[in-house]
């Protein structure tokens, strides 16, 4: 899908998301663990962490040529890439992939739920038995 930019600027988005972008998405959170104390940091950035992972792997091709294409360079170069970006053509990019995002978050996640829901109307997820499959 081509996303229109400032100054008549575009960038060409893939309109599918992968395995791999999924990977990228979930990989792009990372974990300071202090072992000895059992302390764990969550940076303030996790979602745009993530939409920059996936939205580096969609870009195909555009019209920024002070700019590489992330999708032709390793990680280390592309995520700076992307953060040199004005937000005027940053954010009409990362909104042209938000339906992407929620594919992924809702990829892999079971749907199936108990029939019978619980007094508050609720319902708990039925785990699997002997005659049950996943």
């Amino acid at each position: 899908m081509r996303v229109t930019l400032p100054n008549g600027d575009w960038a060409e988005l893939r309109e599918n998301v992968k395995g791999g972008d999924r990977k990228a998405f979930k990989g792009a959170i990372k974990f300071k663990v202090n072992t000895e104390g059992g302390f764990q940091e969550i940076a303030g950035d996790l979602q745009e962490c993530q939409r920059y992972a996936v939205l580096r792997r969609l870009i195909t091709s555009w019209s920024l040529t002070d700019y590489p294409i992330p999708l032709a360079e390793p990680p280390d170069i592309a995520e700076p890439v992307l953060e040199r970006l004005d937000l005027d053509y940053l954010d009409p990019m990362l909104e042209a992939i938000e339906p992407l995002i929620e594919k992924i978050e809702k990829s892999g996640k079971s749907s199936k739920t108990s029939a019978a829901g619980s007094s508050d109307g609720s319902s708990a997820e039925t785990p699997p038995t002997s005659e049950t499959s996943l």
